[in-house]
């Protein structure tokens, strides 16, 4: 019998798993970020093959099969698992491959966005080209992203308490975050200590923790909106007829998110289905 390991690394966390032959799941292992421009190439390596190592515990002795990494990691990843699997197969691809063979078989046409640390939207037509649409990270694009949720958090703490809006609760958890006690020590630990994407992209839960609060609604819907215009980009690249959606990514499972995404893409395609790729 032989096995697969399939690993999804990102900006966050990093999952692996181990199925047999038939399909069947059984086991699998979370580990930290591996993206390497979030926390350098030797921890998105160590991250990447951790992951398997801990799946790989439940092997039979003598197990061969296929080793599929996609996101994360970094070119030293093959050589490494390579020693420690040598008689299996080893894949590497990236996260928009895996994501577009999730939802869509070659030769479908649609679009797929994906949103959680970091974020992206991929087109494909029936003749199998593809455009990407954002993964340009942070400081460039992620439009939508938790992180780009992070961002407005922060920014809309500062109108707080410049008084131009009004997040009291979304303030204090945001200072309690950053263990600061007034928005002077946000600013300098914001500006004068090593913040990581990581610290920033978490604070997007506290904006959904705070949605009782219209400027948090608000941002959760600028960032369905803001990730409605990638998929709407991607499918205008590709001159897309008759699309299907699909969104995944911790991001979406806010509700506020979704929904404002739909509502977009429903303006533009009013037939087009929108389907949760945890649903599939």
């Amino acid at each position: 019998m032989e096995f697969v390991i399939g690993v999804d690394g990102g900006g966050t966390k990093t999952f692996s798993a181990l199925w047999d032959e038939e399909g069947n799941l059984i086991s699998w292992a979370k580990e930290g970020p591996s993206n390497p421009l979030f926390i350098g190439w030797d921890k998105a390596k160590i991250a990447v093959v951790e992951a398997i190592k801990n799946v790989a515990i439940n092997l039979p002795a003598n197990a061969k099969g296929t080793i599929i990494t996609g996101g994360g990691g970094t070119p030293s990843v093959r050589n490494e698992l390579s020693k420690i699997f040598p008689d299996w197969k080893i894949y590497e691809t990236g996260d928009v491959q895996t994501a577009l063979r999730a939802a869509l078989a070659p030769g479908e046409e649609g679009v797929v966005v994906r949103s959680g640390t970091g974020c992206f939207a991929v087109s494909q037509d029936k003749e199998g080209n593809i455009r990407i649409v954002d993964g340009l990270g942070p400081l460039l694009g992620d439009e939508g992203s938790a992180t780009d949720i992070g961002l407005m958090a922060l920014r809309a703490v500062g109108r707080h308490f410049l008084g131009k809006v009004h997040c009291p609760r979304l303030a204090e958890k945001v200072l309690e975050s950053f263990n600061a006690n007034s928005l002077g020590e946000l600013i300098h630990r914001l500006h004068a200590e090593d913040v990581k994407r990581h610290q920033i992209s978490a604070l997007s839960r506290l904006v959904w923790e705070c949605r009782e609060e219209k400027v948090c609604r608000e941002i959760l819907y600028e960032a369905g909106r803001r990730l409605a215009c990638s998929a709407l980009r991607a499918s205008e690249l590709l001159n897309l007829k008759a699309p299907s959606f699909f969104v995944g990514g911790g991001v979406f499972k806010a509700r506020d998110v979704f929904i404002a995404f739909r509502k977009r893409i429903k303006r533009v395609f009013p037939f087009a289905p929108v389907i949760p790729l945890w649903n599939r």
